[in-house]
């Protein structure tokens, strides 16, 4: 996966994070039609497959599905529910939408389009739900010092 090595890179170059998120979603998308559909890799999916995975990248009007706004549904259950029930929630979607994409894939290699077709129906509209349980801790944020900070505040 070299190819998703080299976004990697990009996205956390200076450069790129000085942009402007409209600018940013630009990049993404020329960078995948310069890059990643020319690529070998790419070729060797069916043309359907390949539509799908532009479909998953970028929205019809450009919009980058990784810089896609809060929905409201989303902001409502930021505020009314707490990180473990959203991670509970999110995580079960998580895991819904990994099985309907596995259901997907299996369809796809064996030429089964209804099987194919209702897997990666069923892998994005848990994608979506998962989306409405957002996190507001991320992992990168986290250290080995935060348990000892909380036990500090209870003292």
């Amino acid at each position: 996966m070299a190819l998703f090595d080299e976004w990697d890179r990009l996205q956390k170059s200076p450069a790129y994070l000085k942009q402007s998120p409209e600018d940013k979603t630009f990049i993404k998308s020329q960078w995948f039609k310069e890059v990643v559909v020319p690529s070998d890799l790419f070729k060797k999916y069916t043309p359907e497959d390949q539509q799908f995975i532009e479909s998953e990248f970028t929205k019809p009007d450009g919009v980058s599905y990784f810089d896609m706004p809060m929905t409201e549904v989303a902001a409502r259950n930021l505020e009314d529910r707490n990180e473990l029930t959203r991670g509970i929630l999110r995580g079960t979607d998580s895991l819904q939408s990994s099985l309907y994409g596995f259901e997907g894939l299996i369809g796809s290699a064996l030429g089964l389009e209804g099987v194919k077709k209702q897997g990666f129906e069923g892998y994005k509209r848990n994608i979506a739900e998962a989306e409405e349980n957002p996190a507001s801790v991320k992992f990168s944020d986290l250290s080995i010092t935060e348990p000892l900070k909380a036990n500090l505040f209870r003292l």
